[in-house]
């Protein structure tokens, strides 16, 4: 007997019709869509004990006792956990060093760097998959963002890893160059055309898109904060540098002048100069800008909040986002905090880093607490802002096409109107 009853099932009236339900059908699908990630967490796990345990190196040596310290560490966690676990690299990652951890980087952690990209846990994976199922999105569009999700984008980089294109070299960073720098010849080193490449500012020609995505992240950002904890002195676009904020503001004017807190920052700095390269850091701290300051005057703070919008192709990406980030604006931040000592103030130092597609959401619901988020809008703010990071990822591969398709002005054909240009490539 088959699986549907027969006419004459004792059991049975009449006859079966329909198949499964729709409850079914997802039922089935989504046990299907766990079985590749049960094979690749299978895998990095077999990876890391045999790096840490079973390689030929040992030789009956004892193991690894980073990896035995990490081991002993996750007995007692559950599953999710143990992904982390075999996820983070063991050895302290030296950032002046592109040698060190050198084999772990060349290999990925699963089969492929698309696995490891996409089960990674507590990534907003779920608002990526929402993005690339919405009709209202042109199939162009959606088929750009999964060539990027799977590393198959075809920059001139990934052109010539298949031997179609000699050098790899940006076009767009080439052309500007010639543009703005007439009579001169490129310079030796050209960046490669990697997706990373033309989703940062530093490909001149994607500047603009690319501070355009950040502004809409932060002002979004802003307004979370605004409505949460305090008043939001730094904003708009383009944003206030240092000391044009201060004079403007009364409140922070209140705390102390914008040339006190200079010159303490280049104290905490620790950089005994003369007069004159003094007075070169205080111009080229007044230069340098905040993305947000919020005043809260019922806790007696002021919130310093900085937005990184970066690759996430690396597992710890939002670590490397936040070590930049006090890097950046640690003496200042340090300066602030003695001075509003005296004035029973505190300074807290917010940077919130997100990636081109994903938000890791431990770190956001942390920066959502700092900023005084309730927490029971933190989840529908953190799937807001992936879906404007995703609509600014696609803004700027549109830009990117439009230029290599001849268009000027990439951010304006971009936001404009669906265009059919040169190779009949639709923006």
């Amino acid at each position: 007997m088959g699986p549907f009853p027969s006419k004459n099932h004792t059991k049975t009236k009449g006859d079966r019709k329909g198949g499964w339900s729709a409850g079914v059908r997802k039922g089935i699908l989504t046990a299907g869509t766990w079985i590749p990630v049960h094979r690749e967490t299978r895998v990095g796990l077999n990876k890391w004990c045999q790096a840490g345990f079973h390689a030929p190196r040992l030789n009956g040596k004892e193991p690894n006792k980073a990896f035995v310290s990490v081991a002993k560490a996750g007995l007692d966690t559950g599953p999710k956990e143990w992904q982390s676990v075999w996820q983070t690299e063991t050895t302290p990652t030296d950032h002046n060093s592109q040698r060190l951890n050198e084999d772990e980087t060349r290999h990925p952690h699963t089969s492929t760097w698309v696995a490891d990209f996409l089960i990674r846990e507590g990534e907003s994976r779920e608002e990526l998959g929402k993005w690339l199922s919405n009709i209202n999105i042109p199939g162009h569009r959606r088929r750009h963002m999964i060539q990027a999700v799977a590393g198959i984008f075809p920059c001139n980089a990934w052109l010539r890893k298949i031997k179609r294109h000699a050098t790899g070299e940006c076009d767009l960073c080439k052309r500007l160059w010639w543009k703005r720098m007439p009579g001169c010849d490129a310079p030796d080193t050209v960046p490669q055309e990697t997706l990373g490449h033309i989703q940062s500012a530093y490909c001149l020609g994607q500047q603009e898109v690319v501070t355009e995505a950040h502004n809409r992240c932060r002002n979004f950002i802003l307004s979370i904060a605004a409505k949460a904890c305090g008043n939001v002195i730094a904003s708009g676009q383009p944003e206030a540098d240092m000391k044009t904020l201060w004079q403007n503001s009364a409140c922070l004017q209140q705390l102390g002048s914008w040339i006190t807190v200079a010159n303490a920052a280049v104290n905490a700095s620790g950089q005994n100069s003369p007069n004159d390269q003094t007075e070169a850091q205080i111009a080229a701290l007044s230069r340098r800008r905040f993305d947000g300051v919020i005043t809260n005057a019922s806790h007696r703070e002021v919130i310093i909040l900085e937005v990184k919008r970066t690759s996430d192709r690396s597992p710890d990406y939002w670590r490397e986002g936040q070590r930049r980030a006090h890097e950046q604006y640690g003496d200042l931040i340090q300066a602030l905090r003695d001075i509003l000592r005296s004035k029973e103030w505190t300074v807290k130092f917010v940077p919130i880093v997100v990636g081109t597609k994903s938000i890791n959401v431990a770190e956001w619901n942390r920066g959502m607490k700092d900023l005084r988020v309730p927490e029971g809008q933190r989840d529908k703010a953190r799937q807001q802002c992936m879906q404007i990071l995703l609509d600014a990822h696609d803004l700027i591969i549109r830009s990117y096409w439009a230029q290599k398709h001849g268009e000027e002005d990439g951010l304006a054909a971009a936001v404009g109107q669906q265009t059919r240009v040169h190779h009949n490539v639709t923006i």
